[in-house]
């Protein structure tokens, strides 16, 4: 469900206007279950909201008429041909995000000026953007961490055992504690995998500084500080935790600012 809502979001800001009417395929994602004949269907909640908030129209095919789908599927054979035949191997989704938006910016050139005219027919974007989420309650485990969809997030390990509402987004996951936001991470795909923040076992490491050198945590860090740590700290673990807090190691000090500020930036343009 995240991922037909986030596309449409998507689609809508990337055409900065809405159209009246959007057309789906019986996919369980929109279409919950007929009702009677082929033409009563009870839609899925999420499309529902998703169709006030926007103000579009929900309309279905018939059940085995592809024809009514139009050309889709042709559109979307294209997009595989043409825009990733070459490329199609991404280390991370922003990039994938660049790549196509060149690309279809490339490909969208002769076509731009009959668009702006069409975009004159369809309605305004709502002054603010849907936001999808679904929560959950789970509570922390020894580890300082909570699982999601079988992944494990970690949030400061004064949390241990704590009740937490988590709330997922289509990229990113809010942890809060007693409604306050304790953790943020992008979403791991798959399953079994770890997405852990070294500040939030500081506590922990200052105890057991030794633990450090192994850890999930470290192996986690910008290359650059586990680099550092490895030239500068194997021998003194305990000397690693001091300088976070007090900035001793100036190297050290700008990549964790570095990362700071680009997690920063990253949430502010969640919510703008």
């Amino acid at each position: 469900m995240e991922s037909v809502v986030d596309s449409l979001i998507q689609f809508f800001l990337h055409s900065n206007s809405v159209f009246k009417e959007v057309v789906f395929d019986n996919m369980s994602t929109v279409v919950k279950r007929l009702l009677l004949t082929n033409k009563n269907k009870e839609y899925t909640d999420e499309i529902l909201r998703l169709s006030n908030y926007y103000g579009f129209k929900i309309v279905t095919c018939n059940i085995a008429k592809g024809n009514e789908k139009g050309t889709v599927e042709n559109g979307g054979r294209f997009i595989r041909n043409d825009l990733f035949s070459l490329q199609y191997k991404f280390d991370i989704h922003d990039d994938l995000e660049v790549y196509y938006l060149k690309e279809m910016e490339y490909i969208n050139k002769k076509a731009i000026s009959s668009f702006q005219f069409e975009q004159m027919q369809l309605m305004p974007l709502p002054s603010r953007t849907y936001i999808y989420c679904k929560e959950h309650y789970k509570r922390t485990n020894s580890y300082s961490l909570v699982q999601v969809n079988g992944n494990y997030y970690s949030i400061p390990d004064t949390y241990i055992g704590e009740k937490v509402s988590v709330q997922e987004y289509s990229d990113t996951i809010l942890i809060y504690c007693k409604a306050i936001l304790v953790a943020k991470h992008k979403k791991v795909d798959g399953k079994e995998k770890y997405s852990i923040t070294f500040e939030h076992y500081l506590r922990t490491f200052s105890r057991k500084p030794a633990a450090i050198t192994n850890s999930l945590a470290l192996k986690q860090l910008p290359q650059k500080v586990q680099s550092i740590y490895k030239t500068d700290y194997t021998k003194n673990p305990r000397l690693f935790i001091e300088d976070l807090f007090m900035g001793e190691n100036k190297l050290l000090e700008e990549e964790i600012q570095s990362t700071c500020i680009d997690q920063l930036e990253e949430m502010s343009n969640y919510y703008a």
